[in-house]
């Protein structure tokens, strides 16, 4: 406030002031009293301004709103001075010098006419005004009356005053913050500087705000785009995966089924199934723990029997104890009820993940299982115990084992199987079913689990001591392969069924498991040929199993179009989706896109069996087939015509042939499909197209895993080759090396075709 001195007049002899005395005391005090109202009138106006800007930035809420608000904001301070450009400078560090940038500017109508600077000039602090900017001291007044060096600064861009004031952002030089004239002259008073740096910190105080929630939001973009990289490439690897498992797990188990194999081979065989089953396992903990982080891990509750889940993790877990002297003990309460509501294959997941642990780290002594439950309404508590004798865990790591990729003693475990993914994925489904998971150990000596979930009532019916008697004797010892062959299969010598893959192993293997409930069984490469099939013959099929990736037109597509054809059949047959893609939602999304089921690969035997009872079996055709029982698998034809012919370049006939079992009818009707369908995609990519690779590339997987399939290594090395180049789209490649490989791939069906007429 500014101080008005007033020099006392004498008084009059009563000690008091004449009236004209008065009268000149009030006329010589005026000017400064009103000098000092008009300084009240004028900070009120500044700080009035000043409380409009903060409001400015407080509602810009959003940040792709806040560069109209900062705006908005600078013009307000500009109208008020009725100055003609408000400059933000920010400081950068550029070739190892110290500049300030230009960030934000306003600018009047007579600054627009001024000499333009855009947005992003940067300038180089000079040795003087870096000094006095760190000292916090301002440049204020006209140009005119500054040293030769700073005028010429200003002048360049027809600045004729300005204040310009350096701000610091938490003890640190932020940049400045000038108001700028280009038309008069004028300086700035210290309590409009006072107010003018506050104003500058609080803009940029918002800036940084922004600034902060703009890298916050790039960064959230980033790790999205990396997330969705990342499941994208998990589908793919679980595709590209899941494909030889699905080779390795069910040809492993057909060739089991031979009642006449001799004890090495069986034991090889048994050794192969389980180690692609091991692999299998890892495969889905690393989808699993994927869906987990991207939250899209889901339950699919429905209702369940208690003992079917006992008894088919159970079973499968025993594989994993091999040899060692390890006794395994199954406590089941009678008093358990038969079945429940929840997510069964979650639920089988959970005892799977707590047995197989148990039993990888228990050498010798006993693993036992215990469960019971309680009912509490609506709601069934469901205990799962799993109890060892093994190394156990230090009380150290104990807090460690629930924790994503830390496996504990990873180094002394080395040799022991598994991601370490399993009981992180465990807690997580513990949680996501209401539940709770905890351990117990002693170093040494042993590990006790205990999951409590929540399950819902279903109804009071419960297993029984004979069903607990038959958990408790069943012959666990002779693994899943006595279980899968113990599988009741139904008869149904009526039902006619079409399968569509481009990969003619897979086609073998689903040949292979359907035999035995005698169908007809036909199969065809390609979605356009199963259009084709199904509006040539209405009511020939029973149902359709439909592979989802395929060169030309995939699983998805074929399906939308036989659902268009207009005929009751396309509508209503029951189509069957079969994927390597096992991601979170697949199942969801082929229902909505016309499936009637889905089946992931490597196909297991009892879906696949529920799926056949639902959507193959007919209840009605069944009577008039009544006593018939399913077809004998077909008998191995050998002659030895195969080989006597000589070899042929680019396959491996003998391997082939063994790949095969000897049966050199089997053989040949893989060969024969090879070559029928072989044509039609090798013509598909003899003029590639630059700007539909993702064609090429799919055509080339498809006859890559063909040509592995039937030992002509040579021909699928080569597509592998041009696979690769696909995806990098390294079009130049694939058209320089396109024509050699169409070359030897067509010599190859040219005599595979000439050995098929001769044998």
């Amino acid at each position: 406030m500014m101080n008005v001195e007033i020099q006392s007049p004498p008084r009059n002899g009563n000690g008091g002031m004449t009236a004209l005395e008065r009268a000149r005391l009030t006329q010589d005090a005026t000017p400064a009293a009103s000098r000092m109202i008009d300084a009240i009138k004028k900070r009120g106006g500044l700080l009035d301004t000043v409380n409009r800007v903060a409001s400015v930035l407080l509602e810009a809420g959003e940040e792709e709103f806040f560069e109209e608000s900062l705006a908005k904001g600078m013009e307000l301070i500009g109208r008020h001075f009725d100055s003609d450009w408000i400059q933000i400078w920010q400081n950068e560090m550029i070739g190892g010098e110290l500049h300030f940038v230009l960030k934000y500017i306003w600018l009047s109508e007579v600054g627009k006419k001024a000499p333009p600077i855009e947005v992003g000039t940067a300038e180089l602090y000079s040795d003087r005004w870096k000094a006095l900017f760190l000292r916090g001291e301002c440049i204020n007044g006209p140009t005119a009356h500054m040293i030769q060096e700073d005028r010429e600064v200003y002048a360049s861009f027809g600045i004729t005053s300005t204040i310009s004031i350096p701000v610091f952002h938490r003890k640190e030089f932020w940049g400045i913050f000038c108001v700028d004239d280009c038309s008069k002259e004028r300086y700035y008073e210290e309590d409009e500087i006072g107010i003018l740096r506050s104003t500058a910190l609080m803009l940029v105080n918002a800036i940084n705000r922004n600034q902060q929630a703009v890298q916050i939001r790039e960064a959230l973009k980033a790790i999205q785009r990396a997330n969705d990289a990342k499941s994208e490439f998990l589908a793919n690897m679980s595709h590209e995966m899941r494909t030889p498992l699905n080779a390795i797990i069910g040809l492993t188990w057909l060739n089991l089924e031979n009642e006449n194999l001799d004890p090495e081979t069986q034991s090889n065989l048994e050794k192969t199934h389980n180690a692609g089953a091991t692999l299998l396992g890892i495969v889905n903990d690393i989808l699993d723990i994927s869906k987990i982080e991207s939250g899209k891990l889901e339950l699919m509750p429905v209702e369940y029997n208690v003992a079917s889940v006992i008894n088919d993790t159970v079973t499968q877990s025993l594989l994993r104890i091999g040899e060692k002297p390890v006794e395994f003990k199954l406590d089941v309460d009678k008093d358990m009820f038969a079945n429940l509501y929840g997510d069964e294959l979650r639920l089988k997941q959970i005892i799977n993940n707590l047995l197989s642990n148990a039993m990888k780290f228990t050498l010798q002594g006993e693993v036992r299982l215990t469960t019971f439950c309680r009912r509490d309404g609506d709601v069934v508590w469901l205990t799962i115990v799993v109890s060892d004798t093994g190394q156990g865990i230090k009380q150290e790591d104990i807090g460690k084992i629930f924790d994503e990729y830390a496996q504990v003693k990873a180094k002394a475990n080395r040799t022991i199987e598994g991601t370490g993914l399993g009981l992180p994925i465990t807690k997580r489904l513990c949680e996501m079913m209401g539940g709770t998971i905890n351990v117990e150990s002693v170093y040494g000596k042993g590990s006790i689990f205990t999951a409590r979930l929540k399950q819902l009532f279903v109804s009071g019916e419960t297993i029984g001591e004979e069903t607990v008697a038959n958990l408790r004797s069943f012959r666990y010892s002779d693994g899943r392969r006595k279980l899968d062959k113990g599988l009741s299969r139904i008869s149904l010598p009526y039902a006619h069924v079409l399968v569509v893959d481009d990969n003619y192993t897979n086609l073998d293997v689903a040949r292979g498991l359907m035999k035995p409930y005698g169908m007809q069984i036909d199969c065809l490469d390609s979605g356009q040929k199963a259009i084709d099939a199904i509006r040539a013959e209405p009511w020939k099929y029973d149902a359709l199993f439909m592979d989802q990736m395929m060169p030309g037109m995939d699983g998805m597509e074929a399906t939308r179009r036989i659902r268009g054809i207009a005929s009751e059949y396309a509508k209503r047959i029951p189509i069957i989706a079969l994927t390597a893609n096992a991601t979170a939602g697949s199942e969801e999304m082929f229902l909505s896109k016309g499936f009637q089921a889905f089946l992931s690969k490597p196909i297991d035997i009892s879906r696949l069996d529920a799926v056949i009872r639902q959507w193959v079996r007919n209840e009605q055709k069944e009577k008039a087939y009544s006593g018939v029982t399913p077809q004998a698998m077909p008998k191995i034809v050998k002659s030895g015509r195969f080989l006597s012919v000589g070899p042929i370049a680019g396959i491996d006939l003998e391997r082939g042939l063994k790949r095969f079992g000897g049966d050199e009818e089997s053989f040949a009707s893989i060969l024969q499909a090879f070559t029928a369908s072989m044509h039609e995609l090798l013509d598909s990519i003899e003029h590639p197209d630059e700007g539909n690779i993702s064609a090429f590339e799919i055509t080339v997987h498809g006859i890559k895993g063909a040509c592995y399939n039937i030992f002509a290594d040579e021909i699928g090395k080569s597509a592998e080759i041009l696979e690769l180049a696909a995806k990098s789209m390294d079009f130049a490649f694939i058209s320089q090396y396109n024509p050699s490989f169409l070359a030897s791939a067509r010599a190859l069906v040219a005599d595979l075709e000439a050995l098929l007429k001769n044998v």
